[in-house]
């Protein structure tokens, strides 16, 4: 065997080698990626489709929160089947028609059990940005920005 058919014979072999390698590589890849799909969709099997049936309202009403300290009113209103446990809302106040934030950053936690098509609402104070005063709601707007619930197993 001349010094030509042995490499040749070797560039052979590493090309096998490399294709081994490179179909198990991608294998591996779509295993992990079909394993994260089927998880994704576990979660939404046994929570998210839940969650996607309850919402929040918050809104500054005074004919709701009649105490002047406590002017947010938020409303969970539960349209799932499973019962609701705790609840965390994070919300949004501006001046109306501006977008900076007037509130400071912190949640709205509940721990009111609420059962599967059921809702239940409360009155709040809400905090400033600066951590000194309370809003009062006049000619402000509120937005939910963001909440999750945790539902009873």
């Amino acid at each position: 065997m001349s010094s030509n058919e042995k490499a040749e014979a070797v560039i052979i072999i590493l090309k096998r080698i490399l294709k081994w390698v490179l179909i198990t590589a991608i294998s591996v890849i779509a295993l992990i990626y079909i394993a994260a799909k089927v998880g994704d969709l576990m979660d939404w099997y046994t929570e998210g489709r839940h969650k996607e049936k309850v919402s929040v309202i918050a809104k500054f009403d005074k004919k709701l929160c009649e105490k002047k300290e406590h002017p947010l009113f938020i409303g969970i209103i539960n349209d799932s089947t499973k019962t609701i446990i705790k609840t965390t809302v994070y919300v949004k106040v501006t001046k109306i028609g501006y977008s900076n934030q007037l509130n400071n950053s912190a949640a709205f936690y509940e721990d009111k059990i609420i059962n599967a098509n059921d809702g239940w609402g409360n009155c709040w104070s809400v905090i400033a940005e600066d951590y000194r005063t309370k809003l009062s709601g006049e000619g402000m707007d509120v937005v939910v920005d963001f909440f999750n619930v945790t539902f009873k197993k």
